[in-house]
């Protein structure tokens, strides 16, 4: 889910519900639902959520604190970005839970 999403979410719910939440890219919400791995895809996180990847710069790579604090999500950064997946950001070759010789595998 794009950061100006989760930020109106932020603002239209009660902070207690906020806090239960999980935000998913469709791609890495069917990946949990169809392996239960929370891990989300470089992909995804560098296109919508501001995540860093490697190599991308020569300055630490992942998720930039300062940012998220200063448009009003510091509550993300309080928890370890743990809504968005923490820091289990899985790599384009990595298969993300799909065991050998199933359909998807290939």
């Amino acid at each position: 889910m794009e950061i100006p999403k989760i930020l109106w979410l932020s603002r239209h719910m009660s902070p207690e519900k906020f806090a239960q939440c999980q935000f998913f890219d469709l791609p890495d919400w069917l990946t949990y639902k169809s392996t239960g791995s929370q891990a989300r895809s470089t992909c995804s996180l560098t296109c919508k959520c501001s995540f860093v990847p490697p190599g991308a710069t020569e300055a630490a790579h992942g998720w930039v604190p300062e940012f998220f604090k200063k448009i009003g999500l510091g509550s993300l950064v309080d928890d370890g970005f743990a809504a968005l997946g923490g820091w289990g950001v899985t790599a384009p070759s990595d298969k993300n839970g799909v065991r050998p010789y199933s359909l998807f595998s290939r």
